[in-house]
Order: C-alpha cells, then structure tokens, then sequence
C-alpha cells in the first residue's frame, strides 16, 4: 500500500482488487498532521517511542475522536506498518485530546499542523514523518 487510503485501513481490502467498481477520480484533500507527544515519553523523534513500544507492548496509549478519524488511521497505520501495540483512547474533540497530552495523561496524539499552538511543555514532531508517499 504506497498511498493513505483509508479503506485498506479500515476494513483491510481494497476495493478495486476484489472486483469492486470503485475508482478514484481526484484527490480530496492534502493534509500536514504533527505528533503531540507528552513530556513524559522523553522521545524526540518518532522512533524512539516505536523503541519503546517494541520492548513494552501496550506501555503508550494514543488519542483520537473517533473510530476511522484520521488520528486513528494514522495510528493504526502506524501499528500495522511497525509492529507495536498501543491503546487507543477515545475522545469527544480535539481540545480534551491536547489538554489530557499536556496534562501526562495521553501519550501521543496527532493533530493538524495548522490548529497546533507551539506550547513549551508540547514536543511537536516532524510533520514529513507523516506524510502519505506519493
């Protein structure tokens, strides 16, 4: 899977390969998303908590709104493509999200880059670890 589809995510197939008729005509939308990460994960890159993760199943909990939010793709993503093993922490917005992360409750959390606040108590990760390949 070289592009973000959320279908293959999802549900695990991709309809064009089991004979579905489902054809994609443009893209939607292109977004940037950085990883709030709590002070309490000591990690400056992304890799360090995937370390981590690796050698603690279960030690990071992320957040998201929703079940097939981009939050939680994008985790799920990251899940499938590493091999570690996270709980998801279900939340009713993005503002309960970032105030649980900078509190130490939630580990990491991803948001777009354009309605981040740069607080200092916040490490922001690098948004091209993100990004979708072409």
């Amino acid at each position: 899977m070289n592009k973000f589809r959320s279908s293959d995510i999802a549900y695990g197939v991709n309809p064009r390969e089991d004979g579905g008729d489902i054809a994609p005509v443009s893209l939607i939308g292109n977004y940037d998303y950085v990883l709030a990460v709590a002070n309490s994960v000591r990690a400056d890159t992304l890799s360090k908590p995937i370390e981590i993760s690796k050698a603690s199943p279960d030690k990071f909990n992320y957040g998201h709104i929703g079940i097939g939010s981009p939050a939680n793709l994008i985790f799920k993503q990251l899940e499938k493509l590493t091999g570690i093993k996270m709980t998801a922490v279900p939340f009713k917005g993005s503002a309960p999200a970032m105030q649980e992360v900078l509190a130490g409750r939630l580990d990491l959390y991803i948001v777009l880059a354009r309605s981040t606040v740069r607080v200092r108590e916040l490490v922001l990760g690098n948004s091209a670890c993100l990004r979708r390949s072409e």
